[in-house]
């Protein structure tokens, strides 16, 4: 499986203290590249790395469903 490069800066410029598996990493990636679509998000950008920030964040704080995900950063970027 080839490495995301915004979840490799994410790696380098975030400290993650917690780990994930296989399982898991699909659901952070499928959960990011979804949201990264629908709002049209380049691949390789910056905010695509910002993006992916906060997708680990979220999931280290226990938002670790693909659905709980996508609702989560929906709601995000959502308009106030």
């Amino acid at each position: 499986m080839e490495e995301d490069s915004a979840f490799a800066f994410v790696r380098c410029q975030m400290p993650f203290l917690g780990t994930v598996d296989p399982d898991q990493l699909s659901i952070i990636t499928r959960a990011l590249d979804e949201h990264c679509q629908t709002i049209g998000i380049p691949p390789h950008s910056v905010e695509r790395e910002n993006l992916a920030s906060r997708v680990l964040a979220l999931f280290g704080q226990g938002v670790t469903t693909l659905e709980d995900l996508k609702k989560a950063l929906a709601s995000d970027s959502a308009p106030e």
